[in-house]
């Protein structure tokens, strides 16, 4: 057996004219002529088979509900057969075709000149020789070796060519498949989420109440979220209907396609990249607690585990949403001249876990209190309280105001010391 190079275009036209009459296969012709009876292939007859599609084709994708409608192509190839006899067509020459392994391809009839017969699929040469089927994959079967397409005849005297078979997703040879991401990348190439302050309250409590506020907020953060691909060079159109799967790695950071975040957000997503390689928009949605994690997208033969994913996996820094600020003062009292003393604390979710936030300060009578310092970093250490300086420079109230880093709307202000003249 030989695989030879397919014929040109105007003689495989002439084959197929000569496939079908009527409705009726080449089969059933052939078996209803008396000119030339269809008979096995001879012994020493000549098999040259080829196909229309060069590569390997996909599996079907399965879900629970069965196999996925929506294909990843190629999922087929058309195949011809020429059956030579004594150097001559071999017309009304019959050989059978199987698969092996059975689940990885089915084989599908095209012009009818191959069809189901006689429990074996039965290709028969048309007056120039030549019998085509097709065949596609039928199920999520996939393999690193390939299936064989084998064709026998005359006593189990047979031939074969190799389809290989990736899984649903895309190929290892991929030119690129990448996460993008709203957030920006920190030095250390972590995505940051900065907080929004949206849930910040005050208090002037020595000290916070044990849960002083939820682990998610009402309207959390959001990053939207993207994936893009490109498929190998010649057969870019691999990428359409790849599935891929987006993963996060923590309960604080869920995916969702609703903006609101509040309906199908979950710790996966699954969808098909269209034509252009892209997938649908989706969020990322950060609880208060914040944290890092990791954003990983996989799809195919491409993991974003391995250690070269760096463009297909992200890893994210979420700060920790402040949810109270405490100021407190410390003296009761003052006279003109008196060092004042201000401690200022700031939690999240967890009371027992100081943060390390920015804050600018405020005399809110500068009459009265001089600060020693606009802005200060509050200690994330739950053995140390931060504390700010200042003087009494007038009779009054020394009130004290604290925001966070450019963010006025969000201003808590401490109880007054009250700063009298002193004795003369």
């Amino acid at each position: 057996m030989s695989f030879a190079v397919p014929p040109p275009v105007k003689e495989v036209a002439v084959r197929k004219r000569a496939a079908l009459a009527a409705g009726v296969s080449v089969v059933s012709l052939l078996a209803a002529s008396c000119m030339e009876p269809v008979h096995p292939l001879d012994r020493d007859g000549q098999v040259s088979l080829w196909s229309d599609v060069e590569g390997p084709l996909y599996a079907v994708r399965m879900e629970e509900s069965g196999p996925v409608s929506a294909r990843q192509r190629p999922f087929g190839k058309n195949f011809t057969i020429q059956l030579t006899e004594n150097g001559k067509p071999g017309f009304g020459a019959y050989v059978d075709v199987r698969v092996d392994p059975p689940p990885a391809l089915l084989l599908l009839p095209s012009d009818g000149s191959c069809e189901q017969q006689h429990g074996a699929f039965r290709c028969v040469g048309s007056k120039e020789g030549y019998a085509s089927f097709r065949v596609e994959t039928a199920s999520d079967w996939s393999s690193v070796d390939p299936a064989r397409i084998v064709v026998s005849w005359a006593d189990n005297t047979h031939d074969s060519t190799q389809v290989r078979i990736k899984p649903p997703g895309l190929p290892l040879d991929s030119l690129s498949f990448e996460l993008i991401s709203s957030a920006l990348p920190t030095a250390d190439a972590k995505y940051y989420v900065p907080p929004s302050y949206n849930e910040v309250k005050c208090t002037v409590t020595t000290s916070p109440e044990p849960g002083i506020g939820p682990s998610w907020s009402a309207t959390p953060r959001i990053v939207n979220m993207l994936v893009r691909a490109t498929g190998p060079l010649g057969t870019p159109g691999v990428v359409e209907n790849a599935p891929v799967h987006v993963t996060s790695s923590s309960i604080e950071g869920r995916l969702s396609f609703d903006k609101s975040c509040n309906e199908d957000s979950a710790s996966a997503l699954d969808f098909e990249l269209d034509s252009n390689g892209e997938g649908p928009p989706f969020y990322l949605c950060v609880s208060n607690v914040g944290g890092d994690f990791v954003v990983a997208a996989a799809s195919g033969e491409l993991s974003g585990d391995d250690a070269s994913a760096s463009p297909r996996q992200r890893e994210f820094r979420i700060a920790p949403e402040p949810q109270v600020i405490r100021v407190v003062p410390v003296q009761k009292s003052a006279v003109l001249g008196d060092p004042l003393d201000f401690e200022i604390t700031a939690y999240g979710h967890d009371p027992s876990l100081p943060l390390d936030l920015k804050v600018d300060l405020e005399s809110k009578n500068s009459l009265v209190m001089d600060l020693d310092a606009r802005s200060a970093v509050l200690s994330e250490d739950p053995r140390t309280t931060t504390r700010v300086a200042a003087t009494a420079v007038g009779i009054g109230d020394a009130v004290l105001l604290v925001r966070p880093s450019l963010h006025e709307d969000k201003t808590c202000e401490s109880e007054p010391i009250p700063v009298g003249a002193g004795i003369p």
